[in-house]
């Protein structure tokens, strides 16, 4: 099944490139991301149990093998300081996911991490109570 989330047209889920998202979002700190992805997920069905674990997954037995794989590759690939190996990562995703998969996820990961860093340390967009205000930075 193909499916088209801003601008990846891919043959990952849109739920799962969500999860990706709202994993960085809570990783990077960026309410606006949070919020943005949260919602998202809330309206493909989600629920607001699983979506605040997304926070700890390590530590929440609620995920599946798919879940757990996509959180493993985002924390590696956002994380510069840690000790896991490249291989033991790819053995995680290939039972799920082929090889233009990861290189979508992969892309997406790497995307998502620089717009909410950039969001959140400029200043770029703030939010409050659902409502989405963007600040002029000169």
């Amino acid at each position: 099944m193909k499916t088209t989330t801003g601008h990846v047209n891919t043959s990952v889920e849109i739920r799962q490139l969500e999860l990706v998202r709202l994993r960085i979002g809570y990783i990077n700190e960026c309410p606006f991301a949070i919020n943005l992805h949260y919602n998202e997920l809330k309206s493909l069905g989600e629920t607001d149990y699983k979506l605040l674990l997304v926070s700890v997954w390590r530590e929440a037995p609620h995920f599946s093998e798919k879940e757990i794989a996509l959180f493993t590759l985002t924390d590696y690939i956002i994380s510069y300081e840690n000790d896991m190996r490249p291989e033991n990562v790819f053995a995680l995703l290939k039972p799920h996911f082929n090889k233009e998969q990861i290189t979508t996820l992969t892309q997406v990961v790497k995307q998502i991490d620089l717009w909410t860093r950039s969001i959140k340390h400029l200043k770029l967009i703030t939010t409050c109570k659902n409502k989405v205000t963007k600040n002029v930075v000169i």
